[in-house]
């Protein structure tokens, strides 16, 4: 998209902030069993958005993740458009993170839990999250 202020091909990983505080273990040992760090020619690109000077990961958290730990500086990206996403729930998702001291994608090499731990944690914290958007948008 040509209005975000960032060329993409300059963003680094260090400066994307994360909108999840937890990884999944078994996600992140699927993408290992995968990724190559010498070839990304079959890395999806980490769709991206920009929001109030700040960019963020919309999703791929885990890729990110497993490319960081890799040693990468940069990966392949996408800007995602708002239609995509709902603003709401990432600002939502981003000040906890910035509550919980996560400001990168390095601060998630320590937030790395068991599947059904992330399940509990991860996805049950954006269900009620995303009912309590629905509920205060509703009235």
């Amino acid at each position: 998209m040509e209005n975000f202020s960032m060329n993409i091909d300059e963003i680094k990983l260090l400066d994307i902030q994360p909108s999840q505080f937890y990884i999944s273990a078994k996600k992140l040992e699927r993408v290992k069993s995968w990724f190559n760090p010498k070839d990304l020619s079959n890395f999806e690109p980490l769709p991206i958005f920009e929001h109030g000077g700040k960019i963020f990961f919309t999703d791929g958290h885990t890729r990110a993740l497993a490319a960081f730990l890799s040693g990468l500086e940069k990966v392949p990206l996408v800007w995602d458009s708002e239609e995509e996403i709902g603003i709401t729930e990432y600002k939502i998702c981003i000040k906890a993170c910035e509550g919980r001291g996560i400001k990168n994608i390095s601060d998630l090499e320590h937030r790395i839990l068991p599947h059904d731990e992330f399940v509990a944690k991860w996805d049950n914290w954006c269900d009620g999250m995303q009912e309590a958007v629905l509920f205060f948008n509703d009235n």
